[in-house]
């Protein structure tokens, strides 16, 4: 069989040219699965209490941001993210030395429960819901926030693990996106006097506010 390696199409090599073809048509939908290409994706965009410090008895805010990150394909096409819910706990320990253990939340019908959950809205492609929640903690000592959203899994997502946004010494320890300095800071130190008459085997409850 004959092979001329010096066939031209035009003044580019033929070899050449199949090879920038295949290479365009893989770039077209780079790191997008035919599957989910379309399937929303929640994430926190940014979750940020306005303090790491905190006088005993004031309250704090906590502002974040959950985004519905659009497939990273020129020609696909993302869905918005249906109504959800999102999901808010915190754990407390007393100092540095002590383990964490999980702390309660009084919500504003003076239910005492271990996660708030609230609802979020439909959210189109590329945009985002922000949030603004406040606390008010009686007892002094170490809080970190943990944060989740698509709680109950009711949205088809392309990616089903990076709904947390968990807090290690103030950083998210999740996929829920890409790190940067300041963007994410959910942990607190609550100064004041210790409560020696809270009973250590019951949780710390911190009352919550809707803003």
């Amino acid at each position: 069989m004959f092979y001329n390696r010096n066939i031209h199409f035009g003044a580019i090599p033929l070899w050449a040219l199949f090879i920038g073809t295949g290479l365009l048509l893989a770039a077209g939908c780079s790191g997008c699965d035919e599957e989910s290409i379309e399937k929303p994706d929640l994430l926190y965009e940014f979750a940020n209490l306005e303090s790491d410090e905190v006088d005993s008895g004031n309250p704090l805010v906590l502002r974040s941001s959950i985004l519905n990150e659009e497939a990273t394909c020129d020609l696909c096409t993302t869905l918005a993210a249906a109504v959800s819910q999102r999901g808010l706990s915190l754990e407390y320990r007393p100092d540095e030395d002590s383990p964490w253990e999980p702390a309660q939340l009084q919500d504003e019908d003076n239910n005492i429960v271990f996660v708030i959950v609230t609802p979020v809205d439909e959210i189109e492609p590329g945009f985002s819901v922000e949030s603004t929640d406040g606390f008010i903690f009686t007892e002094p000592g170490i809080y970190r926030f943990k944060l989740v959203t698509d709680r109950d899994d009711v949205v088809d997502e392309r990616v089903e693990t990076n709904n947390d946004a968990d807090s290690d010494s103030g950083t998210v320890k999740s996929d829920s996106a890409t790190p940067v300095a300041g963007r994410f800071r959910l942990m607190v130190t609550v100064k004041g006097k210790q409560n020696t008459d809270r009973d250590p085997n019951e949780p710390v409850v911190v009352k919550y506010l809707s803003y």
